[in-house]
């Protein structure tokens, strides 16, 4: 079977195009999940059991809507995922550059303690046996398909190297690892300059949002692709097993995994069902699959989101969260049902975090500063001084010029207002203070005027810039 049709550039693709991580590689914001290729009486059976013919109807679906990133791994199917989906890129007359192939390396593939881990060793020879079973000479994207407490980092990201510079790979990845071990793995990489790693493959959905605590910020600050797997929460977010309709006869009834709280999911769910009544995507009702889906692609640390089917309607209805949009009101809806409880030491992060993050946001306003006549703000921090004054009263006036005459600098005057933003407004208003727009950058960083030492000290504050007349 050949299909000429597939798109050759991106003009001819619905979906949008992302960067993975810091790299100049674009993928498909939805990518082909391939571990219901190949299983057989085992766990993988469980999940799937599609057979080439199958699989080939499923990938040519995948690539002619816009995909052109396609997941496996070498124990899927105990390596029939790999042989199915290499050789369906065969029957499909694919050009290898237009798809890029990910595979992951970590699970038994054999007897014996060697057989399985991140040992350097275990990834190059199964680097060229999954080589041999996609029948390519190269890999896009090889992942670490958890974290191996037996083998050090340092000897993993070796090997992961070592393939690169051999081309067997093009870029490398991580997958179930825990914001630390990530961070641990960026400092080698850069501390060694070995190649970075590009991407963590995780679970995140609207019943799993623990990514947020810890490594999406981590992510997030490292530049790195987030690629979601079980998007649908092992087809719990189908809404086929909460409400009226549901059904004992499930995949979850014999594999019930990822672990989902029931009682917080069954709100998220009704949520869920809410938003989707009276959505229409392509002219079809909007299902609860698709608004997790979607909400999913709504997230700016998600670079790509893997979607698995085993039958091609489904695949095409997974294929159309991509066009669904939410308003401000949908997407805060669901995030107030499905936000995590707090915990510390976030909560705490938080609170004390709060003024430099206000303090960040008002410098930003500030582009620069000229003009002979300058008026300086000191800004304080925490106690919000003068908090307590009214900034239309004389009393407020006479506060001001007592500080400003402790300043012994008679080319500057110094004016201390409140940090709120709501007092620089009403200074604005005030016609006896006439402060133009600041366009100002910062001018210093602590005050360091004699006679006004002790202050400072005492309220750590900062002096900013604006024009005035």
């Amino acid at each position: 079977m050949t299909t000429p049709n597939l798109p050759q550039s991106t003009h001819d693709a619905p979906l949008r195009l992302r960067t993975l991580g810091n790299s100049g590689l674009f993928v498909s914001e939805l990518c082909l999940g391939t571990m219901t290729f190949g299983g057989g009486d085992d766990m993988w059976g469980l999940i799937g059991q599609l057979q080439q013919e199958q699989a080939d109807e499923l990938m040519k679906t995948a690539l002619e809507a816009g995909i052109n990133f396609i997941d496996t791994a070498n124990v899927y199917g105990g390596g029939a995922s790999e042989r199915i989906v290499g050789q369906s890129l065969k029957n499909l007359d694919v050009r290898r550059e237009d798809v890029l192939l990910a595979t992951k390396v970590l699970g038994p593939m054999g007897e014996g303690p060697n057989a399985r881990g991140a040992s350097r060793g275990h990834i190059m020879s199964e680097c060229k046996a999954s080589l041999r079973r996609l029948q390519t000479d190269y890999i896009d994207l090889y992942q670490i398909h958890g974290f191996d407490p037996a083998t050090p980092i340092e000897e993993t990201l070796e090997a992961l190297n070592t393939l690169v510079h051999h081309g067997h790979v093009r870029y490398v990845g991580l997958s179930n690892w825990a914001a630390w071990q990530v961070m641990k793995a960026v400092g080698i990489t850069r501390a060694r300059r070995l190649c970075p790693i590009l991407s963590l493959q995780a679970y995140y959905t609207l019943v799993g949002r623990d990514l947020e605590r810890e490594v999406i910020p981590m992510l997030e600050s490292e530049n790195i692709g987030l690629m979601v797997w079980s998007p649908l929460a092992g087809g719990y977010l189908s809404g086929k097993y909460e409400g009226p309709e549901a059904s004992e006869e499930n995949r979850r009834a014999k594999f019930d995994f990822p672990p989902v709280n029931r009682e917080r999911g069954s709100a998220v769910i009704a949520v869920m069902r809410e938003i989707a009544t009276g959505k229409k995507v392509d002219g079809q009702p909007v299902s609860v699959a698709q608004i997790a889906l979607a909400w999913l692609l709504h997230q700016n640390a998600v670079t790509s989101v893997i979607v698995g089917a085993k039958r091609v309607d489904q695949l095409r209805d997974n294929l159309l969260a991509a066009q669904i949009r939410f308003s401000a009101d949908e997407l805060a809806a669901l995030d107030e049902v499905s936000r995590l409880p707090t915990e510390y030491p976030g909560w705490m992060l938080e609170r004390q975090g709060e003024y430099r993050a206000h303090m960040k946001a008002w410098y930003a306003a500030l582009p620069g500063v000229t003009g002979r006549g300058r008026l300086f703000y000191l800004k304080a921090v925490r106690l919000r001084l003068f908090s307590h004054l009214d900034p239309t009263t004389t009393h407020f006036r006479r506060h001001i010029l007592q500080f400003r005459k402790a300043i012994p600098d008679s080319q500057h005057s110094l004016l201390i207002v409140n940090m709120h933003a709501g007092l620089i407004r009403e200074l604005r208003n005030d016609p006896s203070v006439d402060i133009r727009q600041p366009h100002g950058r910062v001018l210093g960083e602590q005050v360091t005027a004699t006679g006004f030492a002790p202050f400072t000290a005492a309220y750590r504050c900062l002096v900013v810039g604006a024009d005035v007349v």
